[in-house]
Formats: structure tokens, C-alpha cells, sequence
């Protein structure tokens, strides 16, 4: 059972290492499957674009890797393969898939690694010979005394875990970074750990873009951020994936909400869904500083200043806060300019103090 393709199994795992050409001569050998976008499975093979950024990421000494790509670009099945590769070609791997929810604890990455046991040849070949055991949440390798086990994004559930790596998906949606402070401490005394995560972009708010940020600082050399985005869908249908379809990606542009099928599907950080106003707007905003008097503002032209309140919950678990706004809107050349005068939020979302601000906003 340990030789496959007339081979013995360390002599296969001596293939598999060394950065991305052993991680393509695994998926050579053992051609893992992922679900297909006409049914059934078909082995992983990552598109020319994505090859060339998992290249990178794996031959530099990178401890953090972020794959932020559009939807359906593979980025999380990359991760997988990644954590597969790892938990059968190194001894003592403790590796942690972390879900967004307690729902989706044993859904989608962690079923990913499932069904690439249960749907690969020689993988179901050492699940079924015990040497492998996939469990509900975990998978135990005893030979090598590695395990991946899956975890709800709960900071005390990881906490004290030595790990050697872990996946996070989706971390522009999370509540804040907690979880991955906490894995980054998990990882920290483990020679040749890794954390992969996977994720569409976000608030400018989120954890995420503050990778990003530092990764265009370049001042963390353990850190690779991946970052895959189109300029419009012209480009997305030009530039993607040979498995998207140009045809339903065009019909899927015109059923979505613009800034729904831009954040989606072309991975723009302008489009992020923490974001009121539309990045082309905000391109507009141009001006440094100017005084808060409507009169000077206005120059002699007609205005109105307005006052605008986004309320929050009482008692919001998300970081929410109650804003009050005052804006003046004036016509300079034809054109409707908007200046605000005035935001600032509101101790404990009170009504009390919702109604002092405006109060001062229409005396002042």
C-alpha cells in the first residue's frame, strides 16, 4: 500500500519537497480532486496567473501568505493544497482550519480536505488502509504524528495551540483580529510555519487591508500578499480564469448590484463593502483642508447645509458607533460640490447627545 505509480511512498514524500516544484510534483503525482463547475471532481490545477503567484509564495521565507483573489479563482482550494502538501510530506504538523462560524467549522476548506481523502485515488487508498484517519473535524496521519484539526473563529478555542500552520478564510469578514493575533502567536516558535489566508478584499477597516498596507510598505519580509484584481469587467473577462465563463460573467454583472459584482468578482479594494459612497466618487474628493463656514465655502453662491445620522445598535458587539454629519452642498461651475462641516460619534449611541449634535450643528 505504500507504493503507488511504482514508487515507494518516501520516495514520492523526497519529490514533494522543496519549495513550488515539490508542491507541483505532488500535485503531479497524487492529483488531488476539488469540486468541478460541471459536477463530479477533477484534479487541482491552478491556472497560469495563480502558478505564478504560488511560486512566489512558497519559495520565499514567508511565514504569513495572503491569497486575495476574486471569487471562484481558487484561492481557497490553493490554500488546502498547500495545508495537504504540508500535513503528508513533514512530521509533527499540528495545523488549524479556521472557519468564520461555528457553522461552518467542518464546511469549506475543512470539506475541501475531506473530499480530496474520500475522491483521490491514493489518498482514499491510505484513508482506507488506516493509515490516514479522517474524522468529523480532524484528520490524524499517527505515522508522522500530524493532525489538521478545524476550529471556529473563537480566540479561547486557539489559545496556547502550537501549531506549525493554519488557514483562515475570508478574514476581510471578520469581527476584528483577535483570531488572527492569536494564531500568529500560535505559530510563532514553530521553525517553517506558515499562515495562509484566503479572502476577496474588504473594509479598509478589516485586518486584511492592514496586511495589504503593510505589504505595500514592504517592511515585513515574512509577509506575501497576493493580490489579484481587474480594472473592469472587460479586463476580468479578458485576464480570468479559463474555468469562468466570459458569457455568465458578463449576465452575473448585470444581475448584481455594481458594487457587489465589483467587490466579488474584480477584487477591488475601492469596492469594498465597508465603503458608503462608490470609489469613483471618492476619486472626487480632492480637497486637503478648508474652513467649516458654509458662507466662505460657498463664495457668494447659494447652499444647504444639512444634518445626517447613521445610528447604530445600543450595545454593538461589531464596533458600530452612532455618527452624526453636517454637510454643505453649493453649485460651482454648474456642479454639485459637497464639503463636510462636521462628523463625530456618539457616546453610547444616546438620544440625548444624537440630539445636541444636530441642536449645535443648526445654531452654529
Amino acid at each position: 500500500m505504500w507504493y503507488y505509480y511504482h514508487m515507494s511512498y518516501s520516495a514520492m514524500v523526497s519529490r514533494w519537497q522543496n519549495g513550488s516544484s515539490g508542491f507541483f510534483n505532488f500535485l503531479d503525482d497524487v492529483k488531488p480532486v476539488v469540486r468541478s463547475s460541471k459536477g463530479g471532481f477533477i484534479p487541482f490545477i491552478p491556472g497560469p496567473r495563480e502558478r505564478a503567484e504560488i511560486v512566489k509564495a512558497l519559495d520565499g521565507d514567508h511565514s504569513t501568505v495572503v491569497f486575495s483573489w476574486p471569487r471562484r479563482h481558487g484561492k481557497t482550494a490553493t490554500s488546502v493544497m498547500i495545508i495537504l502538501w504540508r500535513f503528508l510530506t513533514r512530521r509533527t504538523e499540528n495545523i488549524a482550519i479556521v472557519a468564520n462560524s461555528e457553522k461552518q467549522v467542518v464546511d469549506t476548506a475543512f470539506r475541501a480536505l475531506r473530499e480530496a481523502f474520500d475522491n483521490t485515488p491514493m489518498l482514499k487508498a491510505l484513508a482506507s488502509a488506516g493509515t490516514v484517519v479522517v474524522g468529523v473535524d480532524s484528520i490524524h496521519f499517527p505515522a508522522t504524528s500530524s493532525v489538521i484539526q478545524a476550529y471556529s473563529s473563537n480566540p479561547s478555542a486557539l489559545w496556547g495551540k502550537k501549531l506549525s500552520a493554519a488557514q483562515l478564510s475570508e478574514l476581510h469578514a471578520s469581527k476584528g483580529s483577535a483570531v488572527l493575533e492569536v494564531l500568529t502567536g500560535s505559530l510563532l516558535d514553530s521553525e517553517g510555519s506558515m499562515m495562509l489566508i484566503d479572502s476577496t478584499v474588504g473594509p479598509m477597516s478589516s485586518p486584511l487591508y492592514d496586511l495589504y498596507q503593510a505589504h505595500i510598505a514592504g517592511d515585513d519580509p515574512s509577509l506575501f500578499f497576493s493580490h489579484i484584481s481587474y480594472t473592469d469587467l472587460d479586463d476580468a473577462c479578458a485576464n480570468g480564469p479559463s474555468w469562468i465563463d466570459p458569457v455568465k460573467l458578463r449576465a452575473a454583472s448585470r444581475r448584481m448590484l455594481p458594487s457587489t459584482f465589483n467587490l466579488m468578482h474584480l477584487n477591488r479594494w475601492g469596492d469594498a463593502s465597508g465603503l458608503l459612497i462608490d470609489a469613483d466618487t471618492l476619486s472626487k474628493c480632492t480637497e486637503v483642508s478648508y474652513l467649516p463656514d458654509p458662507k466662505a465655502i460657498a463664495a457668494g453662491a447659494s447652499y444647504v447645509v444639512s444634518g445626517g445620522l447613521d445610528r447604530a445598535f445600543g450595545g454593538s458587539k461589531h464596533g458600530d458607533s452612532t455618527i452624526t454629519t453636517a454637510i454643505v452642498m453649493t453649485v460651482q461651475d454648474d456642479e454639485e460640490h459637497y464639503y463636510v462641516l462636521d462628523s463625530e460619534a456618539v457616546l453610547f449611541s444616546r438620544l440625548a447627545g444624537i440630539k445636541a449634535n444636530l441642536k449645535r450643528y443648526h445654531r452654529d
